[in-house]
């Protein structure tokens, strides 16, 4: 399944949508994210909050 970078925003922000997507990442599915939607989370939340650390650690990418 490919998941959009609104999706992962709503899920990083714990909103009500994002307990939907949790459903989807914590599920057995093989999920999908492209390197521009990455690029859109990242630049979301420097503009949020400043803080994008998690995004940065290259262990938290799988190509």
């Amino acid at each position: 399944m490919l998941v959009d970078s609104f999706a992962w925003i709503e899920y990083f922000m714990g909103t009500e949508k994002g307990e939907e997507v949790k459903e989807v990442v914590e599920s057995d599915l093989q999920l999908y994210t492209s390197p521009i939607v990455i690029a859109e989370i990242y630049s979301k939340f420097l503009r949020t909050d400043g803080k994008a650390e998690v995004l940065i650690d290259p262990s938290y990418i799988y190509v």
